[in-house]
């Protein structure tokens, strides 16, 4: 499945999007489900095929018309990948904060082109805000919380960009 979105271009991702939402609907819960298989090389790539999901699903405004992920999806997607950054396993965890980078930097995307920059970046911040209470919360909990205060400085780090981003637009 990895490989399938991996050569999956935007635009045919948009087309089975808009064709069956249900399609792509089943896609990120039967992946989030892959996650606690017990085969570690299975769980790997599961995070390899989420990375993929993530980007087809947050493809930038110019590519065309947007096919984004609702809050409530993302809130799921964080709360299951945050579980498994507590994993014993050092290599999953670390396939699983490299899930996190690639959903943290797709927030940290620009959104000039966008036809709603505000409803953009009201989402962006809904999301990282999210994000961070979460981390915040794992913090608190996990055995294992390198990964977690790297993402925690990557938020904090966006936080300011969106910050002095929205200073120069006003």
């Amino acid at each position: 499945l990895s490989l399938i979105l991996e050569q999956l271009s935007i635009h045919d991702f948009q087309s089975i999007w808009e064709a069956d939402t249900r399609v792509v609907d089943t896609l990120y819960p039967r992946l989030l489900m892959l996650l606690d298989d017990s085969h570690d090389p299975v769980r790997m790539a599961t995070c390899t095929a989420l990375q993929h999901f993530l980007r087809l699903a947050y493809n930038p405004c110019e590519e065309g018309p947007t096919c984004r992920l609702g809050f409530s999806s993302l809130e799921e997607i964080t709360s299951s990948l945050i579980i498994q950054l507590d994993d014993p396993d050092a290599e999953i965890r670390c396939h699983v904060a490299e899930v996190f980078t690639t959903l943290l930097d797709i927030q940290r995307s620009d959104s000039n082109n966008c036809d709603n920059i505000a409803q953009s970046t009201e989402m962006k911040s809904k999301v990282i805000e999210m994000m961070d209470d979460k981390f915040r919360t794992a913090f608190k909990s996990h055995r294992y919380t390198q990964h977690i205060n790297s993402l925690l400085e990557n938020i904090l780090d966006l936080k300011k960009e969106i910050s002095q981003r929205n200073d120069k637009i006003i």
